[in-house]
């Protein structure tokens, strides 16, 4: 990849942090894929993961784009192709072991590339002080926060880099933790879902199951509050 490309698109890692959820989703489904297990707890990989709680989540969308598409018919074409689009990610088609498998293997090959930057990046700069594409903190650097903040969620991250293994992606990460705004953004998400949670765990049970998002929050925010 030339560096030419290292755009907001076309860095390492952005092509695949737009299939986060296919990749989050298929391994909290087949928890065997997991380097070291997913960090989520039990009971929500348990509403998370499980065909159920897939059901529940693509009837809830199914129920609310057809509504839409009835309430407003200008968009009903838009409504109903966004149906389609992510119908096979509502019924776990995306999410099996095989393609969850594949995206997790080519993933390979995007660490080897993180890895050649970040030594690219290290003697240009000849410093430790660096990131992605130089001395300054941009928004590459954001978009790999939130990729490897998932796949460290989902117990992937060792997989990929360690003490041994892709050195300067392990030592990346870590220093990534360690900036008072990453550490600010981390904090800002479990305290927003555990406002989130409070309101929520006042309803139905069977609601609170029902929102993807928020349980996927809840499992980030239980990691990083027991990880400090």
């Amino acid at each position: 990849m030339s560096e030419e490309k290292y755009t907001l698109y076309y860095i390492p890692g952005s092509y695949y942090s737009q299939k986060i959820e296919n990749i989050s989703f298929g391994v909290l489904r087949h928890a065997e894929l997991s380097a070291t297990g997913p960090k989520v707890p039990r009971l929500i990989r348990r509403f998370v993961a499980t065909p159920e709680g897939i059901n529940k989540r693509f009837k809830k969308a199914t129920d609310t784009l057809l509504r839409y598409a009835e309430k407003y018919p200008d968009l009903r074409e838009v409504y109903l192709n966004k149906l389609s689009n992510r119908e096979d990610f509502y019924t776990g088609n995306s999410c099996t072991f095989e393609k969850t498998s594949k995206i997790l293997d080519e993933l390979e090959t995007l660490f080897d590339e993180i890895e050649a930057q970040l030594k690219k990046t290290k003697q240009a700069q000849n410093s430790d002080n660096f990131w992605l594409l130089g001395s300054e903190f941009t928004a590459p650097d954001i978009i790999m926060v939130i990729f490897l903040d998932r796949l460290n969620m989902v117990g992937l991250t060792e997989r990929y880099f360690g003490a041994t293994k892709r050195v300067l992606v392990n030592d990346y990460y870590q220093r990534l933790g360690s900036r008072k705004s990453v550490q600010k953004l981390r904090a800002h998400v479990f305290d927003t879902v555990k406002v989130i949670l409070g309101s929520k765990l006042k309803q139905t049970l069977p609601t609170i199951l029902g929102i993807g998002s928020v349980i996927l929050a809840a499992g980030a925010a239980y990691y990083f509050w027991h990880r400090k």
